[in-house]
């Protein structure tokens, strides 16, 4: 593994409580968006079957399905752009 730090030459920066926890926090809350993230790809995945599946037997059950695909798509990819802005200093949060 690669040193980051020369610790012969240079004493090591210091690690606060406070900020492990925060570390601790950060990392918690980007395997928590990813989780939700996943399911809610399963749960449109899921509808997308479902809409194939009875296309032949309710039609309309079928386009609404995906109209519904259409507008969750549409909203999480101005979600997503929203969020990617903000992370790089465009947008104010």
């Amino acid at each position: 593994m690669r040193q980051i730090y020369n610790f012969e030459q240079k004493e090591p920066p210091r690690l606060r409580e406070k900020q492990l926890r925060r570390e601790l926090e950060r990392r918690t809350l980007q395997r928590q968006t990813l989780c939700l993230a996943l399911g809610s790809l399963l749960i449109l995945c899921c509808i997308v079957l479902s809409a194939i599946c009875f296309s032949g037997i309710m039609p309309l059950f079928s386009f609404l399905c995906a109209g519904y695909l259409c507008l969750a798509g549409a909203g999480g990819g101005i979600l997503v752009l929203a969020f990617v802005r903000s992370r790089e200093g465009e947008i104010p949060c």
